[in-house]
């Protein structure tokens, strides 16, 4: 039952939806194999087909044991009330030893890997993306801000210059994807009709050179400060959103409460450090994704092949 399920939630979240494949090649080319980013966390059809019962409660028995879990409760709660039902619940539980975690290697780009899909779609898109630092490590806040610069938002440097003032998109994208072992910086750009992918990749160079250059300005960094900040305040309000923070402070940073923390790295953040994150990641080490229509793609053989060069 929950192998179809969750082979159903694949083909919804990748197979089914439009532009869905471009991120799973654009992290398969990213990452290596050999590293766990290499494949999705969902898995491959083929992998899911072959999971045995064995398999499931032989990972369940190794990794959910009380000595690697993290309980959060937020709410309005008695603490020792609280308290008591955990260990209730949750205190019969036999410790086990943690199996060890064997160091992985972490993922080198040596030029521009450039892909060309085609989907079931009426217009273009071109995904770039770079490795990048890992979660809370030196560059990860000055990637955040510098995404935020670059293209969230309507104000942002991106959708001014393609969407504005180009016109050649309809929507541009930016996000810093930090994870455990290493990140990866993504920007993506949806052309307008009649406009190509070359066109989009043109624009996001020239503007991610002129960022490299000269970088942010003091209030783009502190109007990007605020966006940030706010997000936080926001996610706040959620219960759910608190209980997942407490939980990564603890395991990022040995401490539940170290939101301060957090945010002071956007604090400490300066024009220069943010110019600096882009001027050395955002450089030729990349991979580039460009996503035709099928339409599109018929009237030009050549396109319609899946395919990846290394340039």
């Amino acid at each position: 039952t929950q192998r179809k399920i969750v082979l159903n939630e694949r083909r919804q979240s990748y197979e089914n939806r439009p532009y869905g494949l471009a991120g799973l090649a654009l992290e398969e080319h990213l990452y290596p194999e050999g590293s766990p980013y290499h494949w999705p966390v969902i898995g491959s059809a083929k992998d899911l087909e072959a999971a045995q019962l064995t398999d499931v409660t032989r990972f369940f028995a190794n990794w959910y044991v009380p000595g690697n879990a993290i309980l959060a409760i937020v709410g309005d709660v008695e603490p020792a009330q609280a308290e008591a039902l955990v260990r209730k619940y949750f205190g019969w539980l036999p410790g086990k030893a943690i199996p060890e975690r064997k160091p992985k290697a972490l993922a080198q780009l040596k030029g521009e890997d450039r892909l060309s899909l085609t989907d079931k779609v009426e217009l273009p898109r071109v995904f770039v993306g770079w490795l990048s630092p890992a979660h809370f490590q030196p560059g990860d806040a000055d990637a955040d801000l510098a995404a935020t610069i670059l293209a969230r938002g309507k104000a942002s440097r991106l959708y001014e210059r393609l969407v504005h003032k180009d016109e050649i998109a309809t929507d541009v994208g930016a996000e810093q994807d930090s994870r455990e072992l290493q990140g990866n910086f993504t920007l993506t750009a949806l052309a307008r009709p009649g406009h190509t992918t070359k066109e989009l990749l043109a624009a996001v160079d020239d503007e991610v050179k002129k960022f490299a250059e000269k970088g942010p300005t003091a209030a783009e960094l502190a109007s990007a400060r605020v966006r940030i900040y706010t997000d936080a305040a926001r996610g706040l309000e959620d219960l759910t959103f608190r209980a997942q923070k407490l939980t990564s402070y603890e395991l990022d940073f040995g401490d539940p409460t170290a939101l301060q923390k957090d945010l002071g790295r956007y604090e400490a953040a300066t024009t220069q450090s943010v110019r600096d994150f882009v001027k050395s990641t955002l450089g030729a080490a990349r991979v580039v994704v460009e996503v035709q229509p099928e339409a599109a793609a018929a009237a030009e053989p050549k396109a319609a092949e899946v395919k990846g060069a290394k340039q």
